[in-house]
């Protein structure tokens, strides 16, 4: 794999053979768990379930989701708790 300062984001590139489809996988600090209040952490799984469950302002469920098939396969978020975040 390769390692990759991208605007101020340490990155790594790993080529594999795929039939021509992209994949991509992020860890993100946002929201900083630091600013979240401890209650609130509960909710985090449930707002990842969600998040690839509903529409948006512009776009139902259903016209979303075919926007997103039509470029990738899949959109989706989860938790992921580490103690070593950088």
């Amino acid at each position: 794999f390769n390692r990759f300062h991208i605007e101020n984001v340490d990155t790594i590139h790993l080529d594999q053979p795929t039939n021509t489809m992209s994949s991509f996988r992020m860890i993100s600090l946002f929201p900083d768990l630091q600013t979240l209040d401890a209650s609130s952490y509960f909710y985090i799984p449930f707002f990842c379930f969600v998040f690839n469950q509903v529409g948006t302002k512009r776009k139902s469920y259903s016209q979303l989701s075919q926007s997103i098939e039509s470029y990738t396969s899949n959109i989706s978020a989860s938790p992921h708790w580490t103690c070593f975040p950088h």
